[in-house]
Protein backbone atom coordinates (compact mmCIF):
# COMPACT_ATOMS: atom_id res chain seq x y z
CA UNK A 1 0.00 0.00 0.00
CA UNK A 2 0.91 3.28 -0.73
CA UNK A 3 0.23 5.03 2.13
CA UNK A 4 2.37 2.18 4.38
CA UNK A 5 5.63 3.95 2.57
CA UNK A 6 4.83 7.02 2.34
CA UNK A 7 4.15 7.19 6.17
CA UNK A 8 7.50 5.32 6.97
CA UNK A 9 9.76 7.33 5.10
CA UNK A 10 7.96 10.85 5.79
CA UNK A 11 7.18 10.21 9.40
CA UNK A 12 5.44 13.60 10.88
CA UNK A 13 6.45 16.02 8.32
CA UNK A 14 3.93 18.39 7.47
CA UNK A 15 3.30 21.66 5.33
CA UNK A 16 0.95 23.99 6.11
CA UNK A 17 -1.08 26.93 4.58
CA UNK A 18 -4.25 29.07 5.97
CA UNK A 19 -7.09 29.91 3.43
CA UNK A 20 -8.67 32.97 3.56
CA UNK A 21 -11.90 31.31 4.59
CA UNK A 22 -11.66 29.34 7.98
CA UNK A 23 -12.98 25.72 8.75
CA UNK A 24 -15.11 27.14 10.97
CA UNK A 25 -16.61 29.91 8.97
CA UNK A 26 -17.87 28.05 5.92
CA UNK A 27 -19.27 24.83 8.25
CA UNK A 28 -21.14 27.50 10.51
CA UNK A 29 -22.59 29.04 6.62
CA UNK A 30 -23.34 25.43 5.37
CA UNK A 31 -24.97 24.80 9.01
CA UNK A 32 -26.66 27.95 8.21
CA UNK A 33 -27.41 27.17 4.97
CA UNK A 34 -28.96 23.43 5.71
CA UNK A 35 -26.22 21.93 2.68
CA UNK A 36 -26.27 17.98 2.81
CA UNK A 37 -22.27 18.24 3.19
CA UNK A 38 -20.01 19.89 5.64
CA UNK A 39 -16.89 22.31 4.69
CA UNK A 40 -14.48 19.46 4.68
CA UNK A 41 -16.55 17.26 2.23
CA UNK A 42 -17.46 20.23 0.53
CA UNK A 43 -13.19 21.21 -0.34
CA UNK A 44 -12.81 17.52 -1.13
CA UNK A 45 -15.45 17.88 -4.07
CA UNK A 46 -13.85 21.25 -4.85
CA UNK A 47 -10.59 19.42 -5.15
CA UNK A 48 -11.94 16.85 -7.19
CA UNK A 49 -13.61 18.75 -9.44
CA UNK A 50 -10.65 21.07 -10.09
CA UNK A 51 -8.33 17.43 -10.86
CA UNK A 52 -10.60 16.71 -13.90
CA UNK A 53 -11.59 20.90 -14.83
CA UNK A 54 -9.19 23.11 -14.03
CA UNK A 55 -10.94 25.98 -15.76
CA UNK A 56 -14.38 25.51 -15.07
CA UNK A 57 -14.25 23.36 -11.58
CA UNK A 58 -14.89 26.37 -9.50
CA UNK A 59 -17.98 27.13 -11.56
CA UNK A 60 -19.30 23.46 -11.55
CA UNK A 61 -18.56 23.45 -7.33
CA UNK A 62 -20.81 26.10 -7.15
CA UNK A 63 -23.70 24.39 -9.07
CA UNK A 64 -23.39 21.10 -7.22
CA UNK A 65 -23.00 23.48 -3.73
CA UNK A 66 -26.51 24.96 -5.50
CA UNK A 67 -28.16 22.09 -5.77
CA UNK A 68 -28.08 20.74 -2.59
CA UNK A 69 -29.44 24.28 -0.54
CA UNK A 70 -32.31 25.86 -1.47
CA UNK A 71 -31.18 28.91 0.45
CA UNK A 72 -27.87 29.42 -1.01
CA UNK A 73 -28.46 31.02 -4.36
CA UNK A 74 -26.14 32.80 -7.10
CA UNK A 75 -24.88 36.02 -6.28
CA UNK A 76 -25.80 35.99 -3.07
CA UNK A 77 -23.25 36.89 0.23
CA UNK A 78 -22.88 33.67 0.87
CA UNK A 79 -21.56 32.61 -2.24
CA UNK A 80 -18.75 35.56 -2.29
CA UNK A 81 -16.46 33.28 0.41
CA UNK A 82 -17.15 30.20 -1.20
CA UNK A 83 -15.10 32.29 -4.58
CA UNK A 84 -12.45 33.06 -2.68
CA UNK A 85 -11.60 28.98 -1.08
CA UNK A 86 -12.54 28.09 -4.92
CA UNK A 87 -9.87 30.65 -6.24
CA UNK A 88 -6.84 30.39 -3.21
CA UNK A 89 -7.46 26.52 -3.72
CA UNK A 90 -7.37 26.29 -7.58
CA UNK A 91 -3.70 28.86 -7.65
CA UNK A 92 -2.70 26.17 -5.02
CA UNK A 93 -3.31 23.16 -6.96
CA UNK A 94 -2.26 24.34 -10.59
CA UNK A 95 0.48 26.19 -9.19
CA UNK A 96 1.66 22.65 -7.88
CA UNK A 97 2.13 24.86 -4.64
CA UNK A 98 3.91 22.69 -1.51
CA UNK A 99 1.55 25.12 0.69
CA UNK A 100 -1.94 23.16 -0.57
CA UNK A 101 -3.89 21.08 2.34
CA UNK A 102 -7.20 19.38 2.57
CA UNK A 103 -9.61 21.95 4.56
CA UNK A 104 -10.39 20.67 7.57
CA UNK A 105 -11.09 21.32 11.45
CA UNK A 106 -8.71 23.19 13.12
CA UNK A 107 -5.85 21.99 15.10
CA UNK A 108 -7.35 22.59 18.67
CA UNK A 109 -10.32 20.15 17.74
CA UNK A 110 -10.83 16.99 19.35
CA UNK A 111 -8.73 14.45 17.39
CA UNK A 112 -12.47 12.77 16.30
CA UNK A 113 -13.55 15.91 14.97
CA UNK A 114 -10.45 16.70 13.06
CA UNK A 115 -10.34 12.59 11.60
CA UNK A 116 -13.72 13.01 10.61
CA UNK A 117 -12.73 15.83 8.50
CA UNK A 118 -10.51 14.07 6.93
CA UNK A 119 -12.16 10.96 6.30
CA UNK A 120 -14.86 13.73 4.66
CA UNK A 121 -12.56 15.32 2.63
CA UNK A 122 -11.59 12.18 1.05
CA UNK A 123 -15.48 11.48 0.20
CA UNK A 124 -15.74 14.53 -1.39
CA UNK A 125 -12.80 14.13 -3.17
CA UNK A 126 -13.84 10.86 -4.95
CA UNK A 127 -16.69 12.26 -5.65
CA UNK A 128 -15.47 15.04 -6.89
CA UNK A 129 -13.52 13.13 -9.82
CA UNK A 130 -16.11 10.76 -10.11
CA UNK A 131 -18.13 13.58 -11.62
CA UNK A 132 -16.13 13.97 -14.20
CA UNK A 133 -14.15 10.82 -14.40
CA UNK A 134 -15.53 7.84 -16.10
CA UNK A 135 -14.46 4.21 -15.71
CA UNK A 136 -14.19 3.82 -19.75
CA UNK A 137 -11.25 7.34 -19.14
CA UNK A 138 -7.63 6.16 -19.49
CA UNK A 139 -5.93 3.81 -16.59
CA UNK A 140 -4.19 5.81 -14.72
CA UNK A 141 -0.35 5.17 -13.26
CA UNK A 142 0.21 1.94 -10.63
CA UNK A 143 1.35 4.88 -8.22
CA UNK A 144 -2.12 7.07 -9.07
CA UNK A 145 -4.44 4.01 -8.93
CA UNK A 146 -3.17 3.41 -5.14
CA UNK A 147 -3.46 6.78 -4.33
CA UNK A 148 -6.90 6.60 -4.92
CA UNK A 149 -7.61 3.38 -3.76
CA UNK A 150 -5.91 4.48 -0.33
CA UNK A 151 -8.24 7.77 0.03
CA UNK A 152 -11.06 4.95 -0.47
CA UNK A 153 -9.87 3.68 2.25
CA UNK A 154 -9.47 6.60 4.42
CA UNK A 155 -13.03 7.68 3.27
CA UNK A 156 -14.55 4.56 5.22
CA UNK A 157 -11.99 5.19 8.33
CA UNK A 158 -14.28 4.88 11.56
CA UNK A 159 -13.66 7.76 13.95
CA UNK A 160 -16.25 7.28 16.80
CA UNK A 161 -13.88 5.20 18.75
CA UNK A 162 -10.82 7.39 18.39
CA UNK A 163 -9.42 8.32 21.67
CA UNK A 164 -9.33 12.43 21.80
CA UNK A 165 -6.48 12.28 24.06
CA UNK A 166 -4.16 9.71 22.84
CA UNK A 167 -0.80 11.26 21.55
CA UNK A 168 -0.22 8.05 19.43
CA UNK A 169 -3.79 8.77 17.38
CA UNK A 170 -2.94 12.69 17.06
CA UNK A 171 0.42 11.22 15.69
CA UNK A 172 -1.40 9.01 13.14
CA UNK A 173 -3.64 11.83 12.14
CA UNK A 174 -1.37 13.83 11.35
CA UNK A 175 0.45 11.67 8.99
CA UNK A 176 -2.40 10.23 7.18
CA UNK A 177 -3.44 14.22 6.91
CA UNK A 178 -0.15 14.68 4.98
CA UNK A 179 -0.42 11.71 2.94
CA UNK A 180 -3.64 12.68 2.09
CA UNK A 181 -2.50 16.62 0.95
CA UNK A 182 0.62 15.11 -1.44
CA UNK A 183 -1.55 12.60 -2.99
CA UNK A 184 -4.37 14.94 -3.60
CA UNK A 185 -1.92 17.00 -5.33
CA UNK A 186 -0.62 14.10 -7.24
CA UNK A 187 -3.73 12.95 -8.19
CA UNK A 188 -5.10 16.02 -9.64
CA UNK A 189 -1.69 16.66 -11.73
CA UNK A 190 -2.14 12.90 -13.35
CA UNK A 191 -5.74 13.97 -14.34
CA UNK A 192 -5.38 17.66 -15.12
CA UNK A 193 -2.14 16.29 -18.22
CA UNK A 194 -4.33 13.54 -19.06
CA UNK A 195 -7.59 15.43 -19.80
CA UNK A 196 -5.02 18.30 -20.93
CA UNK A 197 -4.07 15.15 -23.54
CA UNK A 198 -7.74 14.08 -24.61
CA UNK A 199 -8.16 18.10 -26.06
CA UNK A 200 -5.37 17.59 -28.62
Amino acid sequence: MLLFFFLKENGDNQINMHYSVSFSRLQEDFEELHLDCGASEAHGILCGMLSINADNGEDAWIRELLSRSILLTRDSAQEEPLRVLGRETRSALIDKSDLFHPLLPDDDRPISERATGLRDWSVGFLYGVGLNRNASDDALSTEASEALRDLAEISRMETEDIADDDEDEEIHLNEVSEYVRVVAALLVDELQNTAQEKKH
